[in-house]
C-alpha cells in the first residue's frame, strides 16, 4: 500500500493508497462512487486522517473542495 501526498499552500497531507491516484481511497486503482462515498463518510465522521486534505487539522469546505479536485483528476 502506497501513501499519496497532496500539497496545498505548502502543506503536505497523506491520503489514499496509490501514488498515481490520490483520490483512490479504496485502493482499486480508479476513482469512482466508492471512493467518493468513502470520502463523504470520513468527512461526516471527522476522520482527519482521510478528510483533512489541506493539513490544517480540521475537515471543512476547503478539504471537501480539495478532494473534489483530486477526484476530478481521476487516475
Amino acid at each position: 500500500m502506497h501513501a499519496n501526498t497532496f500539497g496545498n499552500g505548502g502543506d503536505v497531507v497523506v491520503i489514499g493508497t496509490d501514488a498515481d491516484c490520490a483520490a483512490d481511497l479504496d485502493g482499486d486503482n480508479d476513482t469512482d462512487a466508492d471512493d467518493f462515498f468513502a470520502y463523504l463518510d470520513a468527512f461526516a465522521s471527522g476522520d482527519f486522517g482521510v478528510c483533512d486534505i489541506d493539513g490544517d487539522e480540521d475537515c471543512d469546505a476547503d478539504d471537501f473542495f480539495g478532494y473534489l479536485d483530486l477526484f476530478a483528476q481521476g487516475c
